[in-house]
């Protein structure tokens, strides 16, 4: 067996424990995450509500999130970066342009 093999099996027996460790532990849950996002509709007012319309990479819903000051300028289908906070969903928005220009 090559060192490859043996890195290879002891990514897969620890690549579960540590994905438990960083959804579960509290140390993780207040950790700021982003999310590579490309913009639907730009930055508007739909019923009285602010927001963007976002798609997440690799995912094919969409999601009506409030928007920082440097993105307010964006394009349909250009890439963004959603921030979420603690983990939740609820404290997204669409936090910077994917060069931070």
């Amino acid at each position: 067996m090559s060192i490859l093999d043996d890195s290879d099996q002891l990514k897969r027996a620890l690549k579960p424990i540590i994905l438990d460790i960083i959804k579960n532990d509290s140390d993780f849950k207040s950790c700021f995450r982003v999310y590579k996002a490309t913009v639907v509709s730009v930055p508007s007012t739909v019923l009285g509500v602010t927001g963007c319309l976002v798609k997440i990479a690799g995912d094919e819903n969409t999601m009506w999130l409030p928007y920082t000051p440097d993105v307010a300028d964006v394009s349909v289908g250009d890439a963004v970066w959603v921030a979420v906070i603690f983990n939740s969903w609820r404290n997204a928005i669409v936090w910077q342009k994917i060069d931070f220009s």
